[in-house]
């Protein structure tokens, strides 16, 4: 679980955020709904242990902040 807040008083500060999820491409969609721009739409990415392949994506929110998400891969239907 993570919470961010407002900035109180000066000036905001945007922040850079990793967060390993268990559904990239769902979160990634959901914050696109929610109003953030998109980064980096989701693809395999080598950011698992010795080079896995998982799936990331990025995204910035509408205070600035960046966000970038990696999950497991999926299996092939």
């Amino acid at each position: 679980m993570l919470m961010i807040g407002d900035v109180g008083q000066g000036a905001p500060k945007p922040a850079h955020l990793f967060m390993y999820v268990a559904d990239a491409q769902a979160l990634y969609a959901r914050a696109l709904e929610a109003g953030a721009t998109s980064l980096m739409e989701p693809s395999d990415k080598p950011w698992g242990d010795d080079g896995e392949l998982m799936i990331g994506a990025g995204v910035k929110d509408r205070a600035g902040n960046l966000w970038f998400l990696a999950g497991p891969k999926s299996e092939p239907r």
